[in-house]
């Protein structure tokens, strides 16, 4: 009798009970073994759902078939995602609760209690159509059914899903995100709510495009117009302005105006695929099936639908977990090309958003808990040394071509930030 030890890990990409299934018809041993990811679970969590084969079969039998022969494979909800599922709805419910509890004793209004857009508590009821209300129940409607259908039809919450199944679900996924959010917005209006935000260029990026000659010039004179700006890009870096001067003019190359609709919906499709580095991240901290279900939790999340359509900050999210995607996937690797292109994407967001430099805190955190481990030390070494370098090099060439001074830009904007949230308070003190 040959014994055959499962040993839960995550490059895996098939179930211990599958293999235990298939080891008993051939009357091998199965030994199931944990063992424990020290950067996945640092608590000492085991990783219950991959496997990595190991063993010795007998001769005449030859290899364990493949997954996809396993019996009685059932789609089925992980107890991790259950879990996942119950603690957000408590947290919700008790955070809705929270901020209700506030209002009626007169808290109220942006910046002064933890919601963060006070309409998503007291919504201006008089301006919803029940018409744009009852498409948006119905476009939720058919994609939750054709979501679900197809989950079960196609088998997507097994350990093996085909390829060519995983790559339509991510494409699926990022047509669904785009859906749900412009669907939501049009609740405002139809069209005109997915283009409201747009068309308030005083206040918003779009307005800034075409105040210089070109992208060059903009980063070379941005301390000089930065009086001018909008007032959402005075307290960010040139980056945002740049995103959308691009898509405008990849929207004239097809011939379209880059009116406040067009421009919205090229937001709201560049904000979608998002949902490919969210995807290939979480498969690289788990496996294919737990990332199918958390990929579509991500597409349902409150601020993702509401930010798609309504501010170009979703442009930022694609950049953002990009980067936290090569920077896991360098650190257990230990792959100086993944830290490479972690520290190029590392330095766009920190050319986009002065906050998105606040995930380094996060680089940091794992960094130090990996060095603990001797086995993981020279990834984390890869790793820094591959993103600082990225990092630095990448700043350097955006100042050689176009002499932009970032530091200088960035106690500008906290300087316009400071007086924003004081006036603030003048105008509406807490």
């Amino acid at each position: 009798m040959a014994i055959v030890q499962v040993v839960h890990n995550s490059p895996g990409r098939v179930s211990s009970r599958e293999y235990c299934t298939e080891a008993a018809k051939i009357k091998s041993k199965c030994v199931v073994s944990e063992q424990t990811d020290p950067y996945l679970y640092p608590l000492g969590l085991p990783v219950s759902s991959d496997v990595m084969f190991r063993g010795h079969l007998p001769r005449t039998t030859g290899t364990i078939p493949p997954p996809m022969s396993a019996p009685n494979v059932q789609a089925r909800l992980l107890p991790e995602t259950r879990a996942l599922l119950g603690s957000y709805t408590r947290v919700a419910l008790a955070y809705l609760l929270l901020v209700w509890a506030m209002w009626l004793v007169g808290i109220e209004g942006i910046y002064q209690h933890p919601a963060p857009f006070y309409s998503l508590v007291v919504p201006a009821y008089e301006h919803f159509n029940p018409l744009w209300i009852a498409q948006a129940a119905v476009v939720l409607s058919a994609i939750v059914g054709l979501t679900l259908a197809g989950i079960q039809r196609f088998g997507l919450l097994r350990d093996d899903v085909p390829r060519k199944h995983e790559m339509f679900t991510v494409l699926w996924y990022c047509f669904i995100a785009f859906v749900i959010a412009g669907s939501v917005a049009m609740i405002r209006g139809g069209l005109d709510g997915i283009a409201d935000a747009y068309s308030r260029q005083d206040y918003e990026y779009i307005g800034d495009i075409g105040k210089v000659g070109s992208i060059r010039e903009l980063f070379t004179r941005y301390e000089e117009i930065h009086p001018h700006l909008s007032m959402h890009a005075k307290v960010h870096p040139p980056g945002p302005i740049v995103i959308l001067w691009l898509m405008s003019l990849g929207l004239i190359l097809f011939g379209v105006v880059g009116d406040p609709l067009s421009l919205s919906i090229a937001t709201m499709a560049f904000g979608a695929t998002s949902v490919i580095p969210f995807y290939l991240w979480v498969r690289e901290l788990f496996n294919t099936r737990v990332a199918i279900q958390t990929t579509l939790l991500y597409c349902f999340i409150p601020t993702i639908v509401l930010f798609t359509a309504t501010s170009a900050d979703i442009t930022f999210m694609p950049f953002t977990l990009w980067t936290l995607f090569f920077f896991t996937r360098s650190i257990q690797l230990g792959s100086l090309r993944y830290a490479l292109a972690g520290g190029v994407t590392y330095a766009l967001c920190s050319l986009i958003s002065f906050s998105l430099i606040s995930i380094g805190a996060f680089f940091g955190l794992i960094g130090l808990w990996m060095l603990r481990h001797s086995a993981t030390r020279t990834n984390v070494f890869v790793t820094a040394i591959g993103m600082i370098i990225t990092v630095l090099i990448t700043h350097f060439l955006v100042y050689f071509w176009s002499d932009f001074n970032v530091f200088a830009v960035f106690e500008m904007s906290k300087a316009q930030f400071d007086e924003d949230q004081a006036n603030l308070d003048i105008y509406d003190p807490r």
